[in-house]
């Protein structure tokens, strides 16, 4: 079992990790909304630009919580398509329920544009739910299984 200064240790860079892959995530979907808002209807352009900001985080997250946060030892192919195939699915799963969520609360009329970004408020809104999914799924499912198993024997 991880003592408490390990486990603090790792959710405080889970959360700066975190806080980075989503500046990553925002920067992309604000730079997408410049380029498609008015090439294409509000929904449109909000669905495109939040599926492509969603693909650049997750290549981006994977590399830092496997090498900075989880300190995943796994070197060998097999063991690293492992985990890259369950961290791709688990935040597949997140990414679904975002680009489900976000869009929804647009069209639900909840929004309000935000620095001049339509669903940016959504965004907001949307992801501390996705942080905290993401952060269970990399522990316990991705890159915590080994290493608990580990730990037990």
């Amino acid at each position: 079992m991880m003592s408490k200064r390990k486990t603090a240790k790792e959710m405080l860079w889970y959360l700066f990790f975190s806080a980075l892959t989503t500046l990553v995530s925002w920067v992309t979907y604000t730079a997408c909304m410049v380029l498609f808002q008015n090439a294409m209807h509000t929904e449109t352009a909000v669905l495109i630009a939040n599926g492509i900001s969603w693909a650049v985080a997750v290549a981006f997250s994977f590399t830092v919580n496997k090498c900075l946060v989880f300190r995943s030892c796994e070197r060998s192919a097999k063991a690293v398509l492992r985990e890259l195939g369950v961290f791709v699915s688990t935040r597949i799963a997140t990414g679904l329920f975002e680009i489900v969520f976000v869009p929804l609360i647009v069209w639900l009329g909840w929004d309000v544009p935000l620095f001049g970004i339509d669903g940016l408020l959504s965004k907001c809104l949307v992801t501390p739910i996705v942080i905290l999914l993401n952060y269970l799924c990399g522990k316990f499912l991705v890159f915590g299984t080994k290493r608990q198993k580990e730990k037990a024997t």
